[in-house]
């Protein structure tokens, strides 16, 4: 990593630890996260390209911690896991949009244990496993990383590997990120993953208008200060049916995403059909 790379990374890394702080201490800490942090990491991982976010961010920091302190993991990913990662990614990461829906939004101390105990599992992960075996196969961003940043990047950036290449992870994506897209493509896991996404995201904004039946509720922010949010979940969870929080919530997210699912498989097989042309 070059010398303003590193300066980036522990800034972030600074950042990181700030924002739990900010977070606990200011009411609007929540909406600066959800509305300004979250919301502009897409923009970045597109304009800043898929490497340079790899070398810089602050949960690939944390999971390289042991390494750092000469207590690296040695195990590798095998079984389910190792052909399914996208796969474990996508639901990591519709637990995590539940939990949101269900407490972090508008919890000061949710939200705090949320980004602590990602950092902490980011460091067991590197305690247990080689490599990047964090980001490859159980950080729930890096789903979402790859969907906008595959399979090739705006600005030509240097790649993101391991100092020494410890094999975690067969076609590396930090290595060729596009070697890693094309080698990847027909794997079941990936079309599942990727023609649900979009759904689940769609899932996780109409959610909001499901449960209160407008979208005021939503746009006026209200739901970043729900402090009380974690007594609710046994309410009403969808405006027009009697069903509890606790299962409305994922539920909406799972229905969506196989509703995105089918509707693009379908797509797919159609464009795939139209593109052989006639027998």
């Amino acid at each position: 990593m070059v010398r303003r790379e590193v300066l980036a990374r522990n800034a972030l890394v600074a950042g990181y630890v700030a924002v739990i702080a900010a977070v606990l201490v200011f009411d609007s800490g929540r909406l600066w996260v959800w509305a300004g942090i979250i919301a502009s990491l897409p923009l970045f991982w597109v304009v800043g390209g898929f490497h340079l976010w790899r070398r810089i961010c602050p949960l690939s920091f944390f999971s390289q911690i042991p390494r750092l302190l000469g207590r690296p993991g040695d195990r590798k990913v095998t079984g389910w896991l190792a052909d399914n990662a996208l796969l474990a990614q996508l639901g990591v990461m519709v637990l995590a949009l539940s939990a949101r829906l269900l407490w972090i939004n508008g919890s000061r101390l949710g939200l705090a244990a949320f980004l602590l105990a990602v950092a902490a599992l980011a460091i067991a992960s590197g305690a247990v496993f080689r490599g990047k075996t964090w980001c490859n196969f159980l950080c729930p961003v890096g789903l979402v990383e790859r969907v906008y940043t595959e399979p090739v990047r705006l600005l030509g950036t240097e790649n993101s590997q391991c100092a020494t290449c410890s094999a975690c992870k067969t076609h590396c994506p930090d290595i060729d990120v596009e070697r890693s897209y094309w080698k990847g493509t027909p794997d079941r896991d990936r079309t599942i993953a990727y023609f649900a996404w979009p759904g689940i995201v769609l899932g996780f904004y109409l959610h909001y208008w499901l449960q209160a039946g407008t979208w005021d509720w939503y746009f006026s922010g209200d739901w970043t200060r729900e402090s009380d949010v974690a007594s609710k979940v046994l309410s009403t969870g969808w405006f027009f049916a009697d069903v509890p929080r606790l299962a409305a919530a994922p539920l909406t997210l799972v229905a969506s995403g196989l509703a995105s699912y089918g509707l693009f498989s379908g797509g797919h097989r159609l464009a795939l059909r139209a593109a052989r042309g006639p027998d």
